[in-house]
């Protein structure tokens, strides 16, 4: 009687056994204790085909259903997971006068017994083709043109055209003209509009003319890499204006053409840049910036009263700072311009009142001419770092005396 207790005991350990083995195995996910989406809903457009969604779960997940109109990056997997969803090509715009324009639908998604959905909403991109210059208005005709609220233009238009789209259209906000061919776009075509809010620029273009988007109501832009020139306060006071991509063709960027873009946080500057015009970027919301090697002008007050400033890096090997530069930059806190080594001259007023400025930098081995007040007003307890050997020379030299400690750049 024991041996056979003892067998049955040992039967139903190994049984056991392997049935853990099992669920630590191949069968994972059928026992999903929970099932989490970061989102409830998504907007697609034209310029906006893709979303990244996160999928959070401790088990298999599986997408059951899909809109006809997108692409899934996956549809099944296991753990927290990211997927991207993608409008199809062929449903991004529409021709035909009686199509719907927005369409709803549900995207499900299942972990074991769990069920969450994500409702997917797609705005369609009215499509016309305009053969003849000046013809805008009559393609436009048969259609409530006052009230459309996307649209994207082909072929050719002047400067009756968009006049037309400036005044007749109030509810236009996104506007796609990728495909029209035209170089520059006509004299300040979109001077305090207050329409257009996503805006994608012609791929002929070559030239941004000047005020061209003055204090307009611009949000998104996309330009082109053909693009070589943006003139003098092309895009000053777009205070909506999130994000900006300089075409890397681009040698100057001229006087105040991003001053009072006060949503512009970040703005990456292309290698051949080589002049930043007095006042670019005045009043902007950067957090931080950094000049590239080929810049050797930069203009004054190109950055003043930039009041979220953080950081700034010169890699350029400017040779003068002029007046005005960086200051009123109240939350300033390190400048590194240790790549700088032939700077002559920091113009008046320079860094004025960067209160909060700790630590700078400076690899010019002879003291820098600095011109009234400079420094005035930055942080009591602000270090300055010069090359090594330099020190005494910085501490003698008219212009540094703001600094509590002057120090070498390798201690």
């Amino acid at each position: 009687m024991k041996k056979v207790m003892k067998k049955l005991f040992l039967f139903a350990l190994v049984a056991f056994a392997i049935g853990c083995s099992k669920n630590e195995g191949g069968e994972r996910g059928d026992e999903s204790t929970y099932l989490r989406l970061y989102y409830s809903n998504l907007v697609l457009n034209a310029f906006n085909t893709s979303e990244i969604i996160r999928i959070d779960t401790d088990g298999q997940w599986k997408i059951t259903s899909v809109p006809s109109w997108c692409e899934c990056s996956s549809l099944t997997g296991y753990g927290e997971t990211e997927i991207t969803i993608t409008v199809k090509p062929e449903f991004v715009y529409e021709e035909d006068k009686n199509a719907i324009m927005d369409v709803t639908d549900v995207l499900t998604i299942k972990a074991g017994a769990l069920t969450e959905t994500i409702s997917i909403y797609l705005n369609k991109m009215r499509r016309f083709y305009v053969e003849t210059k000046g013809e805008l208005e009559n393609v436009l005709a048969d259609y409530d043109y006052a009230n459309l609220y996307s649209l994207n233009i082909r072929g050719v238009l002047n400067d009756v055209d968009f006049l037309f789209i400036y005044r007749m259209m109030p509810k236009l906000r996104y506007l796609n003209i990728a495909e029209v061919n035209i170089t520059a776009l006509p004299t300040q075509a979109f001077y305090k509009s207050t329409n257009v809010e996503n805006l994608i620029l012609p791929n002929t273009l070559t030239t941004i003319g000047e005020e061209m988007f003055y204090h307009s109501a611009l949000k998104t832009i996309v330009i082109p890499e053909s693009v070589e020139t943006i003139e003098r306060a092309a895009f000053c006071g777009c205070e909506n204006l999130s994000s900006f991509e300089i075409p890397a063709r681009v040698k100057t960027i001229e006087e105040e053409v991003f001053c009072y873009c006060r949503s512009l946080t970040s703005i990456e500057i292309p290698a051949n840049v080589k002049t930043i015009g007095d006042g670019a970027f005045s009043m902007s919301a950067l957090t931080s910036i950094k000049i590239p090697t080929n810049v050797e002008t930069i203009g004054n007050e190109a950055f003043s009263d930039c009041e979220s400033l953080t950081s700034i890096e010169i890699l350029a090997n400017v040779k003068t700072i002029g007046n005005n530069v960086f200051s009123l930059c109240k939350s300033l806190k390190t400048v590194d311009m240790s790549a700088c080594t032939q700077v002559e001259t920091i113009g008046q007023y320079a860094f004025y009142k960067d209160s909060e400025l700790r630590l700078f930098k400076i690899g010019t081995g002879t003291p820098p001419t600095c011109w009234t007040d400079a420094f005035k007003g930055i942080n009591p307890y602000s270090v300055l770092k010069v090359p090594s050997g330099c020190a005494d020379a910085y501490k003698a030299a008219s212009g540094w005396k703001n600094f509590a400690s002057i120090t070498g750049l390798d201690e």
